[in-house]
């Protein structure tokens, strides 16, 4: 990965747009997939990337998308956020600007 990003996330809308899904799945399963399952799979997918957590599908109907027991031809995409590293995020850091704010709230003084 370069920068950070997923090189599988743009692979995936190019084919998407291009209604080529089916090119995208792994050439070591050969012929031996079933393409409508898979390319349901993979907008079941991009819609979970979504940019804006509005446009992204509850848990519940993305199972229901997955199981297909929702169609999905009506469903619009739109192109996905950017994925950034996520080993970037620091949790230490969190974890010590919660512990900061703990301490000065068990103090005596926060309670006036």
């Amino acid at each position: 990965m370069e920068n950070g990003e997923c090189h599988l996330v743009p692979k995936v809308w190019e084919a998407y747009k291009e209604g080529k899904l089916g090119e995208i799945v792994d050439p070591v399963l050969g012929k031996n997939f079933s393409q409508e399952e898979a390319a349901r799979f993979m907008k079941v997918g991009l819609l979970c990337l979504q940019e804006a957590a509005r446009n992204r599908p509850r848990m519940s109907a993305a199972v229901k998308m997955l199981t297909n027991e929702t169609l999905m031809e009506d469903v619009r995409i739109s192109q996905p956020g950017r994925i950034v590293n996520l080993m970037d995020i620091h949790i230490e850091d969190r974890k010590s600007s919660q512990s900061t704010f703990s301490k000065e709230s068990s103090s005596p003084t926060s309670t006036l």
